[in-house]
């Protein structure tokens, strides 16, 4: 199972992380994904210096735009399942 955070702390809230997270949640589900991919938020990922959302797959650390969550998605998801 893949673990997927979302950091949903002030920083990454006014970032847009409740779009990525909508975003992630459409994508997860359009693929057919839901037994494979363990989402949760969580309140800090301690990378509030990168310009983005701090996202977490498998202990491996991004910063996401609203604009880059479907590549992201298509790559770092999928390419791992």
């Amino acid at each position: 199972m893949i673990k997927l955070s979302v950091c949903i702390g002030t920083t990454c809230h006014l970032r847009g992380s409740r779009e990525i997270i909508e975003q992630l949640q459409e994508l997860i589900h359009a693929n057919g994904l839901k037994e494979k991919v363990d989402m949760s938020g969580k309140f800090c990922l301690g990378r509030c210096e990168e310009n983005g959302v701090s996202v977490s797959v498998d202990g491996e650390n991004f910063a996401l735009t609203p604009d880059n969550t479907q590549a992201f998605f298509e790559k770092e998801i999928l390419g791992r399942v």
